[in-house]
Parts: structure tokens; sequence; C-alpha cells
């Protein structure tokens, strides 16, 4: 990704809680990364360029205790999967591993659930974003986390790596069906293989979009996708909708300096419906997504309602999407035909 549209930032982790699913991705291509990167919280850094950090547990075959913080019917699994992931890329020869933390509902039920494979941003530890995964678990989903290599807090950090991503993504959804076919899963969970999503922020956001909507990477198990201020990006080469898209909801801070607006105004305006755009009025880069307050709970009700909607099959859930999108002061919902007004361009994206 162009490093003037996205600085290399990191962020406070609210919730550290971090398991692992460890995926061997075989003779995968791109810039020479040689082993495993061992997640990490990063320290909060206003001038968005630092990459201190602190060390962070690391990959378990047992289940992990159950965050301290109030986590709703979700907790927080590590396991060790039985599955070898070929990647698709081939030109280095490089093994590399993709850490994923697991999230799981709670409950008397084994499943099938949901499957929304959530993509973090350029080094960000996906436990940042733990408000928004507990409460997608909380929901019925399965989330997985995967941490990409080379661009994970405490990774040699080469942010270009990012192209390798997608086929990281398609290749952690394979690996999963395959272990939950097996019974491998936490607590004997499975997966309903009609019913997958992604969801992503900043340049997992890119990565995710890719793998909905790029030519390059489009995986078409993917039903639904959640876009937090991401963007197109020439980087994956391909071209975007030309084979089309899955119902898409794209999520932008007003005030975001390293995704600005017309990121996400140009990926929603060239997305077929079904397409829905929610605008956070002075929300930043993270704020709307990582810290409690009002604009996180829209965004939670929101993408809830719209992954209902689409991956779960429940038409009521997208009749509710207007009312809790449009709030005065915190959010705006706009969706079909509407198209908003590209407010300034995106570098790193197609002209």
């Amino acid at each position: 990704m162009d490093t003037t549209r996205r600085s290399r930032i990191a962020v406070l982790a609210g919730v550290a809680v971090v398991a692992a699913v460890v995926l061997a991705v075989i003779g995968r291509g791109g810039t020479g990364h040689t082993g495993q990167a061992t997640p990490t919280t990063p320290a909060d850094n206003p001038a968005r360029g630092s990459s201190a950090s602190s060390p962070g547990p690391t990959a378990s075959t047992s289940p992990t205790t159950p965050p301290t913080t109030a986590v709703p019917a979700a907790v927080v699994w590590a396991v060790q999967t039985g599955s070898t992931v070929v990647s698709a890329r081939t030109a280095s020869g490089a093994t590399v591993t993709v850490p994923t933390a697991l999230w799981v509902p709670t409950g008397a039920s084994s499943g099938p659930f949901p499957l929304l494979v959530f993509s973090p941003g350029y080094q960000i530890d996906p436990s940042a974003y733990a408000p928004l995964t507990s409460a997608w678990a909380a929901d019925g989903y399965i989330v997985a986390e995967p941490t990409y290599p080379d661009t994970a807090p405490g990774a040699p950090l080469i942010e270009s790596d990012m192209v390798n991503h997608p086929a990281e993504l398609t290749q952690v959804i394979t690996a999963l069906l395959s272990d939950s076919s097996q019974g491998a899963l936490p607590a004997h969970d499975t997966i309903e293989p009609a019913q997958i999503a992604v969801a992503g922020q900043s340049d997992g956001g890119d990565v995710s979009l890719a793998a909905v909507a790029n030519s390059c990477c489009r995986d078409p198990r993917i039903k639904a996708a959640v876009i937090l201020s991401g963007a197109e990006a020439t980087l994956f080469g391909g071209t975007y909708y030309s084979t089309g898209s899955t119902p898409l909801l794209a999520v932008q801070g007003s005030d975001d300096p390293i995704n600005p607006p017309g990121c996400s105004e140009q990926l929603y305006d060239g997305a077929p419906a079904p397409r829905y755009y929610l605008s956070l009025p002075g929300a930043t880069h993270l704020s709307a997504y990582t810290a409690a307050g009002p604009q996180l709970s829209v965004v939670v009700d929101v993408t809830t309602a719209f992954l209902d909607g689409y991956v779960k099959g429940i038409p009521s859930r997208l009749d509710e999407l207007p009312q809790i999108g449009t709030q005065t002061d915190i959010s705006q919902l706009s969706s079909g035909s509407a198209t908003v007004t590209v407010e300034g361009s995106c570098l790193g994206a197609p002209a």
C-alpha cells in the first residue's frame, strides 16, 4: 500500500486476547518472509511511526482462559489446525505461517455457525478490535482473525507484502472449513459453508475488498463484505467489480487522516447494489472501531444487521438498517442507487 496514503500506525489494544490456529502456507511468493510473526500488543503512538510493542502470548493447543473483560456469549480458543494450506503463489518457495485467532459463540449449540474472517490493519494487533469481534461472535458468528506475515506488530514490516494476503485469506477459509468437517474446531463447533463473510480495517479492508470484488483474487464462497476505512488498491492488479461483487458495506470516519473519505467513497460508488455507506462524522482512523462510545455502538449494530441479512438470510434485519444507521451527529447511512460525494483523491487506488 502506498505509504503516502497509509502511515504505519500503532494502537493501544483495549483488550488483549490472542489465540491461534496456525496455518502452514507453502510455496508463498512475496518478499522473503522466513518465519512466523509473534502476535504482540502495540503501544499507543500519536506520531504514527513507532513499532514499539510488548510481548504477546503465543499459540497453544488448549483453550485459553476467557478474557477478564466482560464479553457476552463469546470466548477465545487456541487450537492447532490439522490442515496444510498450499499457496497459489509459488515464486519464492517460502514457507510461512498465518496465526489465526478464533472467537467462537458460546451456548449449548455447536452450530453450524456462519464464518466471518476479519483482516486487521497494518501493524495493528487483531486484539485491538475485540469490541467488534466479540460482538460479532456474540451474534452467533465464528470470527477468525488472521495475523498476516510481514504486516503484523513484531514482524519484519513490509507493507507491500499485502499483495499476498487475499490468497492467504482464501487459504484460511479453506483450512477452517476442512477442520470444521473433521470436527477439529473448538468445542466441536462447525461452520456453515454457505454462510461465509469477510471484514477488514485499513489495509485489512483493502485485502477483504480484493477478495470479493477484484478479478485478481475474488473468492466466490464469500457472501458479504464489511470494509472499515478501506480502499481499492492498484497493488493487487486486476480490476474491481468487473466480475461482480458481494453485498458490500463501507464504513468511514470523516476525520480519518490515514484513509481519507475519498477512498471509501470511491469503492462504494463503484460497487454494484446491494451496497451501503456508513459515514461517521468526526471519527478518525480507529476511533469508531476500538473505543467505546456511540459510534462504536452504531458500527456494531449496523454491521451485525447487514451480516445477518446477507449471510444468515434474515431479510427483516436489513429493514432495520435505515433507522439504526442514521443518527443525528453520530452516523449517516446511504444505500442503493444513492452515491456519495468523493472528497479528494485516494492515493494508491485505481484512477
